[in-house]
């Protein structure tokens, strides 16, 4: 039995709507949602990059970190030079011109494109040591690297380097400006635990203060006296003697990202950040300082009063020194004037050169 003409009229206008419904369901998804929202992603990508791309500009000084303002009014300026370590000045880096005229760290960041990590030096010691902290941060994986490959990565990203092999390139980087400088250490003797029973420091002689200054670069300090009005830096003497008086202030380098720990790991697979981590504060610190320094050493001459025996058994190409020789060889203008040579000698003393270390954890 055919359709009525009525029944056809409607099957025809139920087709016909079918198809037009159709047809705008695909209009509006193209139209109006597949290419509106992959037009607004596109869009808000590229308006965030814009964003991040404006260039983020800090100097960086001991603790603090401070963002830097261009200069636009000035209309030309040198290009930066290809250098980790450059005079003060106003330069020209990628097309921003940045007034570098303070000396310490500078970071220019243009995100997912390219950073810049530029020392301004001409003088200023304490800008030197803040900064070689800054760039560094505890780890191993560029423990291969020369001193020139890590300067080479350091105008452009973060060195990981464990204790001697910091102290050894900022020995190198202060020697080529003329300072005096030295790897000294400490060796933890019969309370070793087997991972981190060495560490390894530097000292550099102040020439303004006719002084060696001791730096500990791998955890980002120097050292004063607590509760005093004079606020000279301590050498590495000083430092041990205030070490084991309870009388040391830590004084910041710089505020770094601290370890990059997953490089260190024992032959069975063991992991040990958690060893690591619990150092993380000052009180800590000092707490494995008086572990790790009962005997020191500078450039492989060894002062201990507690575990010469042990010592020489691990390392017998190190030399032993009795107290009054060590002081008199490498500290004798000092005048602690808190103190007593007997304090140093009570609890030993030791250092070490930089290709002797062998600790687990610092080498």
């Amino acid at each position: 039995m055919s359709p009525t003409p009525r029944k056809k009229k409607l099957l025809l206008f139920i087709a016909i709507t079918s198809i037009v419904m159709n047809i705008g369901f695909v209009l509006f998804y193209k139209y109006y949602v597949k290419e509106p929202l992959s037009f607004n992603l596109a869009s808000d990508v590229i308006n965030s990059n814009k964003a991040l791309h404006k260039h983020y500009s800090y100097y960086l000084y001991c603790d603090t970190l401070n963002e830097i303002t261009l200069r636009p009014d000035v209309k030309d300026a040198p290009l930066l030079p290809n250098k980790l370590i450059v005079a003060p000045g106003i330069y020209k880096a990628g097309s921003s011109i940045v007034d570098m005229n303070r000396e310490g760290m500078y970071r220019l960041i243009f995100p997912d494109e390219n950073n810049y990590q530029v020392i301004v030096y001409k003088h200023n010691l304490l800008s030197l040591l803040s900064s070689i902290s800054w760039i560094h941060t505890h780890g191993n994986i560029d423990n291969d690297a020369t001193a020139e490959d890590l300067a080479t990565k350091a105008m452009h990203d973060k060195v990981y380097l464990t204790c001697s092999r910091i102290a050894a390139f900022a020995c190198k980087e202060l020697t080529q400006r003329g300072y005096k400088t030295r790897m000294v250490g400490g060796i933890a003797g019969d309370s070793s635990n087997g991972f981190d029973d060495e560490h390894t420091m530097m000292e550099v002689f102040d020439p303004a203060t006719n002084k060696w200054i001791v730096a500990d670069i791998d955890n980002n300090s120097i050292f004063r006296l607590k509760d005093t009005n004079n606020g000279a830096f301590l050498s590495f003497a000083q430092f041990r003697e205030a070490l084991y008086n309870n009388n040391l202030d830590f004084y910041p380098l710089s505020k770094d990202v601290r370890y990059d720990i997953s490089g260190f790991k024992s032959k069975n697979d063991y992991a040990f950040g958690f060893i690591m981590e619990r150092l993380h504060n000052k009180e800590e610190l000092a707490k494995w300082y008086r572990r790790i320094f009962r005997n020191v050493l500078v450039e492989g001459d060894v002062y201990t009063a507690t575990d010469k025996d042990i010592i020489h058994r691990k390392h017998p190409e190190y030399t032993f020194s009795d107290s009054l020789s060590f002081q008199h060889k490498y500290y004798e203008n000092e005048v602690s004037g808190y103190a007593s040579q007997h304090s140093i000698t009570q609890h030993g003393f030791q250092q070490k050169a930089h290709n002797s270390y062998k600790s687990k954890r610092k080498e």
